[in-house]
């Protein structure tokens, strides 16, 4: 009897020290007085604080993932520095073009950060004479921030069905030099040269303009951001095979000659505005 008691009494005792035993995170081991909450799983337990590290070190390796594609975490005057090395003079160009892309690519990768705020796209046009080295900036400046590149000249694109260019074939040549990767792809830079050539014509013949109006409204499609799907080539044919390519996270740089922009305006149109 004696035996049997004294038993009992260490039973009670393991039993009171497993009910006062405190649950502890599985990771640091703080017990649940010293954290705001804890989650349990069926073998673990993590606390509050492990929890947001863990999130620090998963957006680190997004981070890491996303630089090897992008030098995002450049600075406008680092930018501008580089393409100081390629170019000579081009000052307002320089300035603008390397705020603009900061500032594209600062949208595209910490959407996540910046919570409420709504940040809109924005394109660049570049203005300047034939040979002053808009194409060349463009890029230089692909070619800092690690993105890839396309170029393409307007006057060749033509409405859709017609013999010529489709805007879309700009497209495709990003997604070629991504190896139809689509992440890849649209984290790049697309420059579009003569663009003032595709101003909607005067037309006396009656005949359709398909390199004008029709090919701005389908170039506004793409640089205001949307999900264009792009058929891919085989050989000479357009296969049936299609790509969804968004593109809000590409930055299209535009560029041409504008004749006439630099002339003062007449002393009737100043007066009239």
């Amino acid at each position: 009897m004696a035996n049997q008691k004294k038993n009992n009494k260490e039973i009670t005792k393991q039993e009171v020290k497993e009910e006062v035993k405190e649950d502890r995170c599985s990771f640091c081991g703080r017990p649940e007085a010293m954290v705001d909450f804890f989650i349990k799983g069926k073998e673990a337990i993590i606390c509050d604080r492990c929890l947001e590290r863990c999130n620090e070190i998963a957006e680190e390796d997004d981070d890491d993932d996303d630089q090897e594609v992008c030098n995002r975490n450049t600075t406008p005057q680092e930018i501008k520095a580089y393409l100081d090395e390629y170019v000579i003079g081009q000052e307002e160009a320089k300035i603008a073009l390397s705020v603009a892309a900061y500032n594209h690519y600062q949208r595209v990768f910490k959407r996540h950060k910046l919570n409420s705020i709504e940040v809109k796209k924005s394109n660049v046009l570049l203005l300047g004479p034939s040979r002053s080295g808009k194409t060349y900036m463009v890029k230089n400046l692909a070619r800092f921030l690690n993105v890839l590149f396309a170029s393409a000249d307007a006057t060749s694109f033509t409405e859709a069905g017609y013999i010529g260019d489709d805007v879309e074939d700009v497209l495709l040549s990003l997604l070629e030099a991504a190896d139809f990767h689509e992440e890849e792809a649209e984290r790049g830079i697309v420059y579009i040269d003569e663009i003032d050539k595709i101003a909607a014509r005067r037309n006396f013949s009656g005949m359709r303009d398909v390199c004008g109006e029709g090919v701005q409204q389908a170039l506004l499609k793409i640089l205001e951001g949307e999900v264009i799907e792009v058929s891919e080539h085989h050989g000479m044919h357009l296969s049936d095979n299609t790509i969804a390519l968004d593109t809000t996270k590409i930055l299209f740089i535009v560029g041409g000659v504008f004749v006439g922009m630099e002339r003062e305006p007449a002393p009737e149109a100043s007066a009239a505005s």
